[in-house]
């Protein structure tokens, strides 16, 4: 891999995370796309007309600064992803689909993908496979998993940790995003799990605008090396645990779970609690104007903190249903309409709806399109062969 001096390799990093792709000069350092589509084939240099046939491959080729377009299809899981200041692409949402190869995979056997690399961006795309324990796996700094479907991950998982979707800070990796995205199932069907979780995150960064639901453990997990993380504008319902916010069994950051801002999250109809505290955590943590109702216990925190602007009353969804594929914007009346805090909100919803004026709260707001927790994933395209 080629070597960048740290104010390039974070000119890379800045470009990447905004979505810009950029090419280089003509020193073998990096130029323009790549393209992948399962009717391509790894033999092929990567180009719009002559694409790679697997991500892993363009992953091997890319460089900073280039974004992989991959075409909707389906694709084997199983791979890592090494490459600094990429951008990854499903070009239709949730069209590139990534499951399990026939006969398992040798490089990640149990993570559909794997990243280490810094500033990727991870976006758009559906993964599924019970064999699976990760879902989507990024540890490298300033990462971003955006927009994807993750469900029915690890439903055979047995003592064994797993997740949807994994921001990780076990090598190093700090200011991890993960947001717009849709995790469920994730986990043993019909159980409660201390192990297996629908978002997890165990540094610092950002999470946001995230619907978590019908997953065996929490929908929102913080644990290791967690700390000085923004927790804003997520809806969960139907996990064992909405969200469950501490710290321990450290990787490299000896200190509790703290500097945590937890605000304008739905959490909702969970079995167990629906926020707690639990393991090491912080007396600089806030919790504000989130909307928490019906879950077994609402709230437990600790250190003596309490949570400020609490709302405690049914969201008033425009359908709810329990196992997805309802409406989760706030109908007409609902309390979670303008009544958030627009100190941490994102500037947009899950949906890019702009949050102008007085901000909703949780992933959706009212003035967006219908939503459904389980939107169809679009048809393979019939062969050109």
């Amino acid at each position: 891999m080629m070597s960048l001096t740290p104010s390039r390799r974070s000119l890379l990093v800045a470009l990447s995370v905004l979505g810009l792709a950029i090419a280089l000069p003509s020193d073998g350092r990096a130029a323009g796309d790549l393209f992948v589509d399962d009717e391509g084939s790894d033999g092929n240099p990567g180009t719009r007309e002559a694409p790679f046939r697997s991500i892993a491959k363009a992953a091997a080729a890319a460089r900073p600064g280039m974004t992989v377009h991959v075409a909707p299809g389906l694709y084997p899981g199983g791979f890592k992803t090494t490459a600094d200041g990429v951008t990854y692409r499903s070009d239709v949402p949730w069209g590139a689909r990534i499951e399990p190869p026939p006969g398992g995979a040798d490089i990640a056997p149990d993570i559909a993908w794997d990243n280490r690399g810094a500033g990727v961006v991870i976006d758009g795309f559906a993964v599924s496979g019970s064999t699976f324990r990760i879902g989507l796996y990024t540890t490298g700094s300033d990462s971003v998993v955006q927009n994807a479907k993750v469900h029915d991950i690890g439903t055979f998982l047995n003592g064994r940790g797993g997740a949807g979707i994994y921001g990780d800070g076990y090598y190093g990796g700090t200011n991890i995003t993960l947001r717009n995205n849709e995790v469920f199932r994730i986990g043993p069907p019909n159980t409660k799990s201390r192990l297996v979780h629908g978002l997890y995150h165990s540094t610092t960064g950002l999470i946001a605008n995230n619907l978590a639901h019908n997953n065996a453990g929490a929908g929102i997990h913080l644990w290791h090396d967690a700390r000085d993380l923004v927790i804003v504008n997520n809806t969960l319902f139907q996990n064992h645990i909405g969200a469950w916010i501490g710290a321990n069994e450290h990787y490299r950051h000896r200190g509790p779970a703290d500097n945590i801002t937890f605000a304008n999250n739905i959490v909702f109809d969970n079995r167990g609690y629906g926020i707690v505290e639990g393991g090491e955590t912080g007396r600089n943590n806030r919790y504000m104007t989130n909307l928490v109702y019906g879950n077994g216990t609402d709230i437990r925190l600790q250190n003596g903190l309490t949570a400020t602007g609490t709302i405690a009353a049914d969201p008033g969804f425009r359908h709810y249903a329990r196992d997805g594929g309802g409406d989760y914007r706030p109908g007409p009346g609902s309390p979670a309409i303008g009544t958030g805090t627009a100190a941490a909100a994102p500037p947009t919803d899950r949906d890019g709806v702009p949050r102008d004026g007085a901000v909703d709260i949780g992933a959706f707001s009212h003035r967006g399109p219908p939503v459904g927790a389980t939107a169809p994933i679009p048809p393979k395209r019939p062969s050109s062969g």
